[in-house]
């Protein structure tokens, strides 16, 4: 159409920042190679990255923003902090997911994250429709579990990936560093005749809700060289 003039645009701000939030970087967390049966309403996937691996964290830092990461049948996901078996923050939540509405959920102040700390990210799919399974891959009629993590200083963290799969943990080795800003954590109270301990902080919280079994997942610090 003739006669009309656009006036949209685009403007932006900037901001002045100290030289570490400048050097941020994204870290990856969640689960890999899992599959999603058919039929289901909700089915639940779940990966645990614990920092306490010397390839993941070797000094305290923040997340700042982070955002979650499904594919279209991804339908409620959120990423937790736990400290010494116990809750610290809600890095993300979406009780209603869209992959074509990404949300960049930001912290302010940003959430400190030290060495030995647990990021789970939990992803629940519906597969009501489906006749077959469905895996894990990067085609949007595959599946993904994401959380991407927008966090500073860049050299906190040797690899920017720690993300659950099945394959045997690679962070026996660990990496040359100190146990700086490590979380100081109380000593548990030792087992009573009888009584069934569990020091891990995943295993407490998922005890106290009803999950659908994916696959044992064993913990990898993955990286790409």
């Amino acid at each position: 159409m003739s006669g009309l003039t656009d006036k949209s645009g685009m403007r932006l701000y900037y901001q002045s920042a100290t030289t570490d939030v400048q050097d941020m970087l994204t870290f990856t967390v969640g689960a890999r190679n899992f599959l999603i049966p058919p039929g289901y309403p909700r089915y639940e996937v779940s990966g645990v990255c614990n920092t306490s691996c010397r390839r993941v964290i070797r000094k305290p830092a923040k997340i700042a923003a982070a955002v979650n990461h499904m594919h279209y049948m991804g339908i409620e996901m959120q990423m937790e902090l736990f400290r010494c078996g116990q809750k610290k923050a809600v890095i993300t939540y979406e009780a209603h997911y869209s992959y074509d509405n990404p949300q960049i959920q930001q912290h302010d102040p940003s959430i400190d994250l030290l060495p030995g700390d647990e990021i789970k990210t939990t992803c629940v799919y519906s597969s009501e429709g489906h006749t077959r399974p469905v895996s894990f891959g990067i085609a949007t009629s595959d599946e993904m579990c994401y959380g991407f993590l927008f966090a500073y200083p860049a050299q906190a963290f040797p690899y920017p990936y720690c993300v659950s799969k099945e394959e045997e943990a690679k962070c026996d080795e660990g990496t040359p560093g100190t146990d700086d800003g490590m979380a100081s954590c109380p000593e548990e109270p030792p087992c009573q005749e009888g009584q069934k301990c569990d020091n891990d902080a995943a295993s407490k919280m998922a005890a106290g809700r009803i999950t659908i079994p994916v696959t044992a997942f064993l913990l990898i610090c993955f990286f790409f060289a």
